[in-house]
């Protein structure tokens, strides 16, 4: 089972694992980012354009100041940057420098372009980075403690400063402005009073807000960038990943259980207790298997017990005229002339017998196998019938013999078994005839999708409870002891054989006549 649950396991996984794990050959992100930079250059195609143009018409020395005006006017951040800085992925890197637009699926993600001929590149930030983000959130609560120390003489500001440190969960204090390490660029939007954030090897977040005073800074931080979306995804992907485990081994599980159960079964069954049967729910996913198991069981059992059977009456029926054979051979020695043509008659009855035997056993063996469509052909079959029947008037001529056909099959041609059909038909009026008083009805019938040979005479009939076992082999209710006059009881196993050679049935019942009734039926069409 643990094999069987590791491959399917592998399978179901190591392709998203392929899929979602970053590796250069994973084609997700290539394909998202093809998908995200013909959307971004379709949108905004035009507006790199007209900044090449706005460029174009300013000094080189002044582009910087103009992209970052240009940038107030924009709902994401325009940078300037240069050729070899813009950049350190190679394939971007060659984009950039043959002029065409270049898509970076980072944090921002960027769409970038080179300014015409010139050793600039323009950056297009799609979206917001973490440190933005925090920085507008935190440019209230920063703006409104510098409102704390307004109007209130500088010497109270470290008292001012210790009671906020009690409301906010990171860390305050006043620094001089003069030994901030910051840029000139941020040393001069600090002096116009805007907040100034700066990044922190440590992945923390120092912000800074010029005092009333001018002289002094208020430092909030270190605030932590939200850093732990990848270990989010992580603890998703392993919930995900334990819950479908757990998902796969509960089917899993219960297949294995019933396929050993199964094979258990099968096991037993092939040693010889063939009444060894699979013993599944109904709901589990091989329920069918094992009905068809058990079918297939049931059908060997029963075969197998008929065998036994039919040995066992084949070898009871070969022993009586062996015996009368072997009598008849020692006496012939010492017999008078007359005795020797008794003893004579006598071996060649008992040959004529065993011949019968010999000859009934093959033909029920012939038609016990599968349905072999070799044997059959579209013919008259009430034709067939009705010159059989003749043959049989003569054959039985102390007996009424009646015949009927439906119209609608007088003229219709049968696909059968011909050969099959009318030794059944020879069988059932062979049966018929030693308990028919005085008349046999045979009728051919059509009955929705389905032909009927009935026979049935005004003798006697047949027990209802003899019914079930009137079709066995050597079974003969009406002879205790056989003889050659009397038969061997496989007539109407073989009508119920040629039945089944047509995917249809025989069935017994007692006649309006008073006797008995027999019907063998099959499907108008027979398939293969």
């Amino acid at each position: 089972m643990y094999k069987a649950f590791l491959l399917l396991w592998l399978v179901v996984f190591v392709p998203i694992f392929f899929l979602i794990i970053p590796h250069d050959f994973n084609p997700l992100p290539k394909i998202n980012d093809a998908s995200l930079k013909s959307f971004f250059v379709k949108t905004y195609s035009g507006t790199f354009y007209l900044l090449d143009k706005q460029l174009s018409i300013t000094p080189e020395n002044q582009w910087r100041k103009e992209v970052a005006q240009l940038s107030n006017e924009f709902g994401y951040t325009l940078t300037l940057l240069p050729l070899e800085q813009a950049t350190d992925v190679p394939l971007l890197q060659l984009q950039l420098e043959q002029g065409e637009f270049a898509f970076s699926n980072g944090e921002p993600e960027l769409l970038l372009r080179r300014v015409e001929d010139s050793q600039w590149v323009i950056s297009m930030a799609l979206d917001d980075s973490v440190e933005e983000t925090l920085s507008r959130v935190s440019r209230g609560p920063v703006y409104m403690m510098s409102q704390a120390f307004d109007g209130v003489p500088v010497e109270q500001w470290p008292a001012v400063l210790d009671e906020l440190r009690k409301h906010f969960h990171y860390a305050l204090s006043m620094v001089p402005i003069n030994e901030l390490p910051l840029s000139e660029e941020k040393m001069e939007r600090l002096n116009k009073g805007e907040l100034v954030w700066v990044a922190q090897p440590d992945g923390h977040l120092l912000f800074y807000y010029l005092l009333p005073n001018g002289s002094l800074v208020l430092q909030a931080g270190a605030l932590p960038v939200l850093n732990n979306a990848a270990w989010i995804y992580l603890a998703f992907g392993i919930v995900f990943i334990l819950v479908v485990s757990i998902g796969m081994f509960l089917w899993v599980y219960p297949l294995w259980r019933d396929l050993n159960r199964l094979d258990a079964t099968a096991t037993d069954f092939g040693n010889g207790f063939l009444d060894s049967r699979a013993v599944l729910a109904k709901n589990t996913v091989i329920a069918r298997l094992g009905q068809s198991f058990n079918v297939m069981a049931d059908r060997i059992e029963k075969l197998i017990l008929g065998h036994k059977e039919l040995t066992n009456a084949i070898a009871h029926d070969l022993r009586t005229p062996l015996y009368r054979l072997r009598f008849a051979i020692d006496m012939l020695d010492d017999a008078t002339e007359q005795e020797r043509y008794k003893y004579r008659d006598s071996i060649q009855n008992s040959i004529d017998d065993l011949d019968n035997l010999i000859s009934q056993t093959l033909t029920l063996s012939r038609y016990s196998r599968a349905m072999d469509i070799t044997h059959f052909a579209k013919c008259h079959l009430a034709g067939q019938i009705e010159r059989e029947i003749e043959q049989l008037r003569q054959q039985f001529s102390n007996l009424e013999i009646d015949y009927t056909v439906d119209k609608a099959l007088i003229k219709s041609q049968l696909f059968v078994d011909r050969r099959a059909l009318l030794r059944a038909l020879n069988n059932l009026m062979s049966n018929a005839s030693r308990f028919a008083n005085s008349k046999i009805n045979v009728c051919l019938r059509l009955v929705e999708n389905s032909c009927l040979l009935i026979v049935e005479d005004d003798g006697p009939g047949i027990e209802q409870n003899q019914w079930a076992r009137i079709f066995n082999p050597f079974v003969q209710l009406q002879n205790i002891e056989r003889d050659s006059n009397s038969g061997h009881g496989l007539g109407l196993a073989i009508v119920q054989q040629v039945a089944l050679w047509h995917k249809g049935e025989a069935k017994v019942g007692r006649s309006p006549l008073g006797g008995a009734y027999f019907e063998l039926r099959w499907p108008l069409e027979i398939t293969t």
